[in-house]
């Protein structure tokens, strides 16, 4: 199931269920029924978040006002 992280592939459908339902404390169900569009959202929101996290991304706050 987490073979794409070491192939660098896409992950499976199943495996964002999972990692989805894991950070918004959904079931399975909560996720099958919630609009596509705000699923997308979060989907971008979660993709900034972890760019930004990155180690060669933390002094972009600091250097912000620059």
């Amino acid at each position: 199931m987490r073979t794409h992280l070491w192939a660098g592939g896409s992950a499976p459908a199943e495996y964002i269920d999972m990692l989805i339902c894991e950070r918004f404390g959904w079931t399975i169900d909560e996720l099958d029924n919630a609009p596509a569009p705000r699923i997308h959202e979060f989907l971008m929101m979660w993709t900034m978040e972890t760019e930004f996290a990155k180690p060669e991304n933390k002094g972009i706050a600091k250097n912000a006002d620059l």
